[in-house]
């Protein structure tokens, strides 16, 4: 029979203690989107706000040209010519319907890359519009607000946003909107009033 040793085996030197981080997973937590700590979920819930608006008007996609629509598009003859853009800006002679330079400057755009097809237009309009619900949501929460991105989602999908969204020959509300609410986030962000 041969001899236990009765000293106990060398125990390996200890290592630093790991960081918490390092030996747990961290579990995802979803935070609500006017939350303090919800900066990183931004995205996530601006996405949201943005699928909640295309969802809502989608169905209006498919549709044709509305009331005054061809006077602005299918037959206004500075979309059709290379030179319209010069036109649309000209003060001294109005070449468009009314004087709407930066409406009538996406449209010659959009004309020069889908023609008198509706849907492009049409598109372009909602997207215009999450990005104006989108943008009011930021500004709201900066403004420390509560419940700012339910206010947002309600403005974004709200009835009488149908027409602005859904007429073609409304770009100009969605334009002056998107731009307005633009312009207080910059402000806001000038005075120092961050999320």
């Amino acid at each position: 029979m041969s001899e236990v040793d009765p000293t106990p085996a060398p125990m390996p030197p200890a290592s630093e203690p790991q960081s918490s981080s390092d030996s747990e997973i961290q579990p995802f937590v979803l935070s609500f989107p006017d939350d303090h700590i919800s900066g990183r979920d931004w995205g996530l819930w601006a996405g949201v706000l943005a699928l909640i608006t295309l969802v809502c008007f989608w169905p209006s996609i498919p549709g044709g040209f509305l009331w005054d629509d061809d006077s602005y598009v299918t037959h206004n003859g500075a979309l059709l010519n290379r030179n319209g853009l010069w036109h649309i800006w000209d003060v001294t002679h109005l070449h468009t319907v009314q004087y709407y330079p930066l409406t009538f400057t996406t449209m010659w755009i959009e004309h020069h890359i889908w023609q008198n097809g509706p849907l492009g237009y049409r598109v372009v309009n909602l997207l215009l519009h999450a990005a104006g619900a989108i943008v009011l949501w930021r500004v709201l929460r900066r403004l420390a607000l509560p419940g700012a991105w339910a206010v947002a989602a309600i403005w974004a999908v709200h009835p009488l946003q149908v027409e602005t969204v859904c007429w073609i020959s409304e770009r100009k509300n969605i334009l002056s909107g998107l731009l307005a609410i633009s312009s207080l986030f910059f402000y806001l962000d000038f005075a120092g009033l961050r999320d």
